[in-house]
């Protein structure tokens, strides 16, 4: 394995272990609204990049104004519908319907970018979707629950958003995308809060809140800098391992035991991230190539 890959799997690795975390602290401001809870976690977010405003009008110089504006726009979407799930599923399964991303990211990228799928990395993505689903295993009725469906629509949102950032990642720094990510988000992200009312936080939610604003600082750094190393579907793949450190903390904090099909899912999703990292050489056709997005 090169050492820029081996770089962009350590971040994908440690992408996943701070989202992992950030899910559990959610799970604890149970009483703070969604639209609150998003805001200022954007907001927190902000301030910890807005130090990059020192170096002066240069950091804000951008010619994808309108690429910036949709990883935003999507990434937000995503943000609202992860937060709704975890309010109202376990907390693997949230993580489970929220890691079905790579499973998008190949047809996202295919329409947008003319990435060229392969059959290794198809066989790799369904052996990892197959592992979501051993994980997941908690019965036939979730897929008829708001929180579920809002949770996979979360899921293709976060796709766009993360094809988008390896785009930027062409031209664009990473502080540059967080920059403009979070005071996008932050603006957004005020105005349901402030159509719906502001509902007073407690201190120990506070707490919380700024640790969940930390990790999302983090977590958005890592990611970016995946991207930078790896192809969007790799590093897809290998933020499947979220669902483990998902169940783990699930088992540790919350009490709820791994069960054995949730054993054998874990390692199908290690085997698909590894098989999604090998070099391709056979692109698998899926018909016309269709023409470049505008903003590619």
């Amino acid at each position: 394995m090169e050492d820029r890959h081996l770089r962009g799997y350590i971040y994908a690795i440690l992408a996943s272990l701070s989202t992992a975390f950030m899910a559990v602290l959610i799970k604890f401001t149970s009483s703070t609204p969604v639209q609150t809870l998003v805001f200022f976690r954007s907001f927190v977010c902000f301030l910890f990049v807005s130090p990059t405003l020192l170096q002066g009008r240069a950091v804000l110089h951008t010619k994808r104004h309108a690429l910036h504006f949709t990883r935003a726009i999507f990434g937000m979407m995503s943000i609202y519908a992860y937060f709704f799930s975890l309010r109202y599923l376990e907390l693997t399964e949230a993580i489970v319907l929220s890691n079905t991303v790579p499973l998008f990211i190949p047809l996202v990228a295919w329409v947008w970018l003319r990435s060229p799928v392969t059959k290794k990395r198809v066989y790799g993505i369904l052996l990892g979707f197959l592992g979501v689903a051993f994980v997941l295993q908690p019965g036939y009725g979730i897929f008829h629950e708001p929180a579920s469906v809002i949770g996979l629509l979360g899921a293709l949102a976060k796709s766009i958003s993360f094809v988008s950032i390896r785009q930027l990642t062409r031209t664009e720094k990473a502080h540059k995308i967080l920059l403009y990510y979070f005071s996008y988000v932050t603006l957004f992200s005020f105005i349901p809060m402030a159509l719906l009312g502001f509902i007073p936080i407690s201190s120990v939610s506070w707490m919380s809140i700024i640790l969940i604003g930390f990790c999302g600082v983090i977590y958005q750094w890592l990611v970016t800098k995946s991207y930078s190393y790896m192809a969007a579907a790799k590093v897809g793949a290998l933020l499947y391992t979220t669902v483990l450190f998902g169940a783990f903390f699930d088992w540790i904090i919350f009490g709820r035991k791994l069960t054995l099909l949730e054993i054998v899912g874990g390692i199908c999703i290690i085997l698909g991230g590894v098989i999604a990292l090998i070099d391709q050489k056979k692109p698998l056709k899926l018909g016309k190539k269709p023409p470049a997005h505008p903003f590619s």
